[in-house]
């Protein structure tokens, strides 16, 4: 991620690869003759080539930055980040180019993301950087070993190798016979965990033996004399203090982050934008888009805060913005307990970040991009990111205070009864950190993921309103106990168990029972009449040959329910949506078997059917 510090960031200006000759657009390059697309690419001033080098996947970049004269100066001139996930995604073994060629600074910030498990070395991909810093240069293994912390390497060299050392008081002739063979100077001798460790090993050492003899001698006497334990901790401590200083705090301070807001306090942030808002007045002329890294536009940004960002023309914003997102990101790693060193999980905590910075910038502003652009400039995204998280915390406190509010016997009950959009978008809510049920608007594509508008946000307090209105009808209205739905009742119907019913077609049942009898009770329906009332209900064939629900029925349904004045007007609509999915799941299931002399009862749902009494054989 994007560090804290002063250092030059690239991406701060905006560079329109529209109006580069067309020879220098990255599709170009990479598809033309190597000779013409070196000359193209040389062309092009520095931070020129670093805008198009971020413009390109990551596993292309190897092929842009080769084209290079300038090709070391190139990579030191990315962000730390970029070179990791460059290397990462490429794989680090056929980046071997790209690594040789970083500063110490590069090379340290992938050594800390990967080469750390929590508080532990790990020594696999330990094992794997060192192989690759063997086949560096002389120049890269030797600023490697100058600059790295002496715990580092200590605890690191400790894993692969031990040192046994010819004391000069001693009869060397007697001692030398003993010692391993793999030796620099005669004196210390190294003996390896095994041949691996020794091939990328040797010409570490041999580098460091041959430029900096002091350096050797102090880190070898510390393989022989410190304790491995003390020397990891203490490099542990080093990397988190470099970590720190990109943006990964501690779990405490990275806690902060979900730090919930109150109402009050978010009036009192609007009104002191109201003033800057109000007097704001938008410069004219062309716009300047944001200029994000390729780590950013490979993530589908929420729409409201794209357009925003887009249309400001304050160059500020979108370089602060980048630096500010990337911040709260990384405390969303460490607070979500993610891995660093995850392509997924960076991403995730990039998306997550956005995605509530746009519900506070949403929420703020009423949808109004003009307001929300001087939102952005006056608030800290932090603030933005704690007002949509604390929007979407309120329907977690509703659903839990709605869920307690259930039958307290029956709540294992719940999912089934409710089913599916309504019942997963509770269990979303129900996790520690509130999910979104995709399935509430795209039941094809369902899943979880984390809240990124505020239509969604919106879209799951309608749900919360149905299921509570439901309740509300089921429980109240038709004065159904929750006892007498899962006893002797199921032994009456067609049912196996009472994980097959459901509010639906409670609400169906008793409304087959009103409309046929008068009567608002639970009762089973018989075979005739589920026909008597698919002959009220349905409308006669249309053309395509289906019967539909008569408009009529839906309309009596709402009149009927609320002129009890049960639901209040702020429920009404989540009232018809309950009602118009039970009709809906109505003619989906019985549309075709209205026409049918005989049903098979085995596959009905919408409706709770009589069982059939079996008359005993004589």
């Amino acid at each position: 991620m994007f560090n804290k510090s002063n250092k030059i960031i690239f991406m701060r200006k905006k560079v329109d690869l529209k109006n580069l000759k067309d020879k220098a657009l990255p599709e170009k390059l990479l598809t033309m003759q190597p000779e013409a697309a070196e000359k193209a690419f040389n062309e092009l001033p520095l931070e020129t080539k670093v805008e198009i080098v971020l413009s390109v996947p990551w596993k292309k970049r190897i092929e842009i930055i080769m084209l290079a004269e300038n090709s070391r100066e190139l990579v030191q001139a990315l962000p730390e980040e970029e070179v990791y996930w460059t290397v990462k995604e490429r794989g680090a073994a056929d980046c071997l180019a790209i690594i040789s060629r970083t500063n110490h600074e590069q090379f340290q910030y992938m050594i800390d993301l990967d080469c750390w498990n929590k508080d532990c070395l790990d020594i696999k991909n330990l094992t794997t950087w060192y192989g690759l810093l063997s086949r560096c240069n002389e120049s890269k293994v030797l600023e490697w070993l100058s600059k790295a912390d002496d715990e580092f390497l200590v605890s690191s060299f400790k894993k692969y190798m031990k040192v046994f050392k010819i004391e000069s008081e001693s009869d060397i002739s007697e001692e030398y016979d003993n010692m391993p063979s793999a030796t620099l100077d005669g004196v210390n001798f190294f003996k390896f965990s095994d041949d691996e460790a020794g091939l990328f090993m040797m010409p570490i050492l041999n580098v460091l033996y041959e430029h900096n003899n002091a350096r050797f001698y102090s880190l070898i006497e510390g393989v022989i004399w410190d304790f491995e334990i003390e020397a990891e901790d203490t490099a542990f401590r080093w990397r988190q203090s470099r970590m720190s200083e990109k943006g990964f705090a501690d779990l405490d301070e990275a806690m902060d982050v979900y730090q919930l807001i109150s109402d009050k306090e978010i009036d009192s942030v609007k009104q002191c934008t109201d003033t800057c808002r109000n007097s704001s007045v938008k410069a004219s002329g062309s716009s300047i888009a944001i200029n994000l890294s390729y780590t950013f536009s490979q993530n589908k940004r929420p729409l409201f805060l794209f357009n925003v960002v887009k249309n400001s023309d304050r160059e500020l914003l979108s370089s602060d913005l980048q630096k500010k997102i990337v911040s709260i990101a990384n405390k969303i790693i460490m607070a979500d307990c993610l891995e660093i060193r995850e392509i997924a999980d960076m991403k995730r905590a990039l998306r997550k970040a956005e995605g509530y910075i746009n519900i506070g910038l949403e929420y703020l502003s009423e949808g109004n991009t003009g307001s929300a652009e001087v939102y952005l400039q006056e608030i800290h995204p932090a603030i933005l990111f704690r007002i949509g998280y604390s929007t979407v915390f309120k329907l977690k406190t509703k659903a839990e205070k709605l869920f307690s509010s259930f039958w307290t016997a029956y709540k294992e009950m719940f999912p089934a009864f409710f089913a599916t959009p309504w019942a997963d978008a509770f269990a979303g809510l129900k996790k520690i950190r509130p999910l979104f049920f995709t399935g509430v608007t795209d039941l094809a594509a369902a899943h979880y993921r984390d809240f990124e508008t505020i239509d969604e946000v919106n879209e799951t307090e309608h749900i919360l309103d149905i299921v509570e209105v439901a309740h509300k009808l089921i429980f109240e209205f038709f004065k159904i106990k929750p006892e007498d739905l899962f006893e002797d009742f199921i032994l009456k119907t067609t049912l196996n168990d009472c994980s097959e019913l459901k509010s639906s077609s409670v609400f169906l049942t008793v409304l087959a029972n009103y409309i046929l009898h008068g009567r608002t009770e639970l009762e089973p329906v018989t075979i005739e009449d589920l026909k008597c009332f698919m002959d009220r209900v349905f409308v006669p064939k249309n053309s395509s040959g289906r019967r539909t629900v008569k408009k009529e029925i839906h309309d009596n349904c709402i009149l009927w329910i609320f002129s009890n004045n049960l639901i209040e007007e702020s429920k009404k609509s989540a009232l018809r949506s309950f009602v118009r999915a039970c009709l809906d799941l109505f003619e989906e299931e019985f549309s075709s078997l209205a026409e049918k002399k005989k049903i098979d009862t085995r596959y009905i749902s919408g409706l709770i059917l009589k069982k059939e009494m079996q008359v005993p054989k004589i």
